[in-house]
């Protein structure tokens, strides 16, 4: 199997994967309304072969489908296309799945009822990070940044959570309590105050 060959995508061209029929149509309708192009599938398999056809600028992909995991299907996305954005969907937001996403190649996490106007920025962010070429690392940065601005988040979330107690949030996000502190550290993010 080859590359998808994400870079001859139609800029706004998008595949939704959930097994939610009646939120494909949904959201399919909400994005055509933006001026996107949206290819839907309520399985899993044949995915690999519909983002060769379609050739979607991005996957939009559901955590939890009836016939795979979301991130199994991801890892899939990910050995054919390094560079295709998938935004992971999911009706069942933890933390720590959250953090799984991220760190298997998603683009961002998004729970759902999903907010269209938010959908649709992250969609613009990720259209554009995709089509950077290799001699404009600013989109390529821009992407790290974004990814850095959202384990962030993770962070002061799971902190918050456990009022602050960084041994269970460092349990809940997978890491370590040394690696939690760094990050904390290298994101300015200090104890709660008073």
């Amino acid at each position: 199997m080859g590359s998808y060959a994400a870079s001859d995508a139609f800029e706004k061209r998008l595949l939704l994967v959930d097994d939610d029929e009646d939120f494909c149509r949904l959201i399919s309708k909400r994005l055509s309304g933006e001026g996107y192009d949206v290819a839907w599938s309520t399985k899993a398999q044949g995915v690999e072969d519909l983002i060769r056809k379609v050739r979607p600028a991005a996957v939009l992909l559901d955590l939890q489908l009836r016939d795979a995991e979301g991130l199994t299907v991801l890892e899939g996305i990910r050995k054919n296309d390094p560079a295709l954005p998938v935004i992971i969907l999911t009706g069942y937001e933890t933390v720590a799945t959250a953090v799984k996403a991220m760190k298997s190649g998603a683009f961002h996490y998004l729970s759902k009822p999903v907010d269209v106007p938010e959908l649709k920025n992250l969609l613009e962010a990720a259209i554009q990070t995709q089509d950077a070429a290799p001699n404009r690392p600013s989109l390529v940065n821009a992407s790290v940044k974004a990814k850095e601005a959202v384990e962030r988040q993770l962070i002061l979330e799971t902190l918050d959570k456990t009022h602050w107690h960084q041994g269970k949030a460092a349990s809940l996000l997978g890491v370590d309590p040394k690696t939690l502190y760094n990050k904390m550290k290298g994101y300015g993010i200090r104890g709660r105050s008073g």
